[in-house]
């Protein structure tokens, strides 16, 4: 009875070990990609693997089922020269079994076919740069469906540096101590397409010396007629006679004054006695709009006028100084001629408080 026990262990140890045996040679055939292999040797397994195994190698099998059916779909993608719908299948069976050599081997041939029947196309950011004399370092943008492209620098200067990058390229030149321009090309190929790039660089510059520059004399002109500087002639009801100067067209505000006297005798004094009279005024001359300009001021006034205490005696000249205000208005008729009316008024506690009239006339000389 000892003895059966024995033999029936032995025979449960060889299935044991016989089943383990099966797989490790169904996973060597996974690793090298012979699926088939690796279904027959799983299965194989399975029968004779403990139920707490089962398990493990059922999803094994799945996988080796799977790989194999996508392995069919990219074989035929392939030779139906889809070679890009082929290169995505068997990168699915590497994401399974990275250990897969056959489908490592049809990926690279992939690559290389898609890159021999696709039709090539290069596009650069700029064909020609432009550099000052100084140090300095630009960049072309490089688009293009080729799986590289080169640079043929056969032709390029010392002074010029190109360095190629994944989809750009970097073009340093150096300083440029001579006064002449220089300029370089180079070539950026990819398959069949050629694009030319031009560079120049332009020449050290001679420094001027620095002269200050005159300030520029600047004429405002607030109005369509525009400045003016004008001498002319005033007269009044009692002093006819009278100069005037005004200035203004700038701002604003202007500037006038007025000189009027009388060489005879008037009525200055309500009618009643006859004398002669001299007034001064000055102010501001405010501009309404181009032609119309309002004059405001204030002066002074003197008169000179004969009285008598006494009817029965001889008149006696007096001498009477007073304060004016003026008001006016001008009327521009051109660039050259002015108008001139206004009312002198004088001040009020004076007994010389009739007011005047006078108009006036004045040429601009600017």
């Amino acid at each position: 009875m000892k003895k059966l026990l024995l033999f029936l262990f032995a025979i449960l140890v060889s299935f044991t070990g016989f089943s383990q045996d099966l797989s490790q040679q169904a996973n060597d055939c996974f690793d090298t990609g012979d699926y088939a292999c690796a279904q027959k040797k799983y299965e194989a397994s399975y029968t004779l693997a403990k139920t707490s195994q089962k398990q493990i190698i059922e999803i094994k099998i799945q996988t080796v089922k799977w790989c194999l059916n996508k392995l069919e779909i990219a074989n035929n993608l392939f030779e139906s020269k889809s070679y890009k719908s082929a290169k995505d299948t068997y990168q699915e069976i590497l994401s399974a079994n990275p250990k897969d050599n056959f489908s490592k081997s049809q990926v690279e041939k992939c690559d290389v076919l898609i890159e021999k029947t696709t039709i090539k196309t290069l596009s650069i950011s700029s064909s020609n740069l432009f550099f000052n004399q100084d140090v300095n370092t630009k960049k072309i943008d490089v688009i293009t469906n080729s799986k590289y492209y080169t640079i043929e620098k056969d032709d390029l200067p010392d002074w010029l540096s190109v360095t190629r990058h994944y989809d750009y390229i970097t073009v340093s030149c150096e300083q440029n101590k001579k006064r002449k321009s220089r300029g370089g090309v180079f070539v950026i190929k990819a398959g069949p397409n050629r694009r030319i790039v031009t560079v120049t660089q332009e020449g050290k510059i001679k420094k001027q010396k620095y002269v200050k520059p005159k300030p520029k004399k600047v004429n405002y002109v607030t109005s369509g007629l525009g400045q003016y500087t004008s001498f002319g002639i005033q007269s009044g009801a009692i002093a006819k006679n009278g100069l005037l100067f005004e200035t203004g067209g700038l701002k604003t505000a202007g500037f006038r004054v007025s000189l009027r006297t009388s060489q005879s005798l008037s009525e200055i004094v309500k009618g009643k006695i006859k004398g002669y009279k001299t007034e001064i005024d000055f102010g501001p001359s405010l501009r309404l709009s181009d032609r119309f300009h309002l004059n405001v001021g204030a002066g002074l006034g003197l008169t000179n006028y004969y009285s008598s205490f006494n009817p029965t005696e001889q008149l006696l000249e007096q001498d009477q100084k007073y304060f004016i205000a003026t008001t006016g208005l001008m009327y521009r008729l051109s660039s050259r001629l002015n108008i001139n009316i206004g009312l002198s008024f004088p001040y009020l506690n004076s007994e010389f408080y009739d007011e005047e009239f006078s108009v006036g006339i004045s040429y601009n000389v600017r």
